[in-house]
């Protein structure tokens, strides 16, 4: 009786644990990106109509599958610039950092390029109008340990955050590929990622920008410029987020270069209309 209680135990364990083994070989498998990526060239004259390279990567939660322009640079690692304010007001939040989005951080009077950022603001503000100064704070308050910690934790792109704390996702060593952005979107959407739901729904909240009859988008955009050959401009380009349209779900990156930047504004407002054009294109909004 003994021995046979015994081997019932044995099995139920190595049942267990091959469950489990298998539940964690599939999560690694799309961490991996393993899921094949339908190339989507066709989407390349949104690019090329600007004389833009990039990439565009769309998951369709539905269906599970991976649509992409140029799916080899979507492999790539760029840095992530503001797109990172997802993080680190996930982070802000859960540490307590700000125990709100409504918290305000003091203007420190010093004049900036943008006039929006040119006075205090609360997070949800500096969320909107992507006010660097507020989200340096945030990563000095929230300190080196604290944020390597939740990069580790939450795997985001590369985990790097380099010797300036409030710099590292700007020009530091910070390095995220738009697959990857899919990935932590798709944690975000899910709420997998390690954070509390509060967190997760503030921030989510916060990424709303656009509320129509038809769909919800969400998102966060970001730009750099590069270093380039002194005659020239250079610049670096993101729009991540998703897409809700009655009870399905899109999930997208877009990353674009100019190498040869003669317009910003153009450059700035294609992060989003590619986005949207593809959208259309594909039948997702109209």
């Amino acid at each position: 009786m003994r021995a046979r209680a015994y081997h019932t135990l044995l099995v139920g364990c190595l049942t267990a644990f091959c469950c489990s083994s298998t539940i964690g070989v599939s999560e690694r498998k799309k961490q991996n990106f393993k899921s094949p990526v339908t190339p989507r060239q066709d989407w390349g004259h949104f690019f090329k109509e600007l004389n833009i390279d990039g990439t565009f990567v769309l998951y369709d939660v539905q269906k599970d599958e991976y649509s992409a322009y140029q799916p080899e640079l979507a492999q790539k690692k760029y840095l992530p610039a503001s797109t990172f304010k997802i993080f680190n007001a996930l982070t802000a939040l859960e540490t307590g950092v700000v125990p709100t989005e409504k918290t305000v951080f003091q203007w420190d009077g010093t004049p900036r390029e943008i006039a929006a950022w040119n006075q205090s603001q609360s997070m949800d503000t500096a969320f909107k109008y992507s006010t660097v100064w507020y989200f340096q704070e945030l990563a000095r308050r929230i300190g080196k340990e604290k944020m390597e910690f939740w990069l580790q934790k939450a795997d985001y792109g590369n985990r790097l955050t380099g010797k300036y704390i409030d710099q590292f996702w700007l020009n530091g060593k910070l390095r995220i590929s738009p697959m990857q952005q899919i990935e932590f979107i798709k944690r975000l959407y899910f709420n997998t990622l390690p954070f509390s739901k509060r967190s997760t729904d503030i921030v989510k909240q916060m990424m709303l920008r656009e509320k129509t009859n038809q769909y919800y988008l969400y998102g966060k955009t970001g730009f750099l410029m590069r270093d380039s050959d002194a005659k020239k401009q250079a610049a670096m380009g993101w729009f991540v987020g998703y897409v809700t349209v009655q009870e399905k779900t899109y999930i997208f990156a877009t990353y674009l270069e100019d190498d040869n930047l003669f317009n910003k504004q153009l450059f700035l407002n294609s992060r989003i209309n590619i986005t949207k054009n593809i959208l259309k294109s594909s039948g997702i909004i109209l």
